[in-house]
């Protein structure tokens, strides 16, 4: 299976501040270093393909949309 990736790589403390913004949230965001081998592999960016992006929708988009529709 080939990889597939959006337009732009996120951090997870942006991903998370910004769906707290779009849902009208207010909560505490805390990092926490997770153990262990596959932790250190997302750390590393293991799990991302930027060369391989894939449509133009941004996580921008999608909060945009839900926001629209309620979710």
């Amino acid at each position: 299976m080939p990889d597939l990736a959006g337009p732009r790589v996120y951090g997870m403390d942006e991903l998370a501040r910004s769906y707290l913004r779009a849902s009208r949230k207010d909560r505490l965001i805390m990092q926490v270093r997770t153990p262990g081998k596959a932790a250190a592999a997302y750390r590393a960016d293991a799990n991302l393909a930027p060369e391989r992006a894939v449509g133009p929708r941004t996580w921008e988009d999608f909060l945009a949309e839900q926001v629209r529709l309620g979710l």
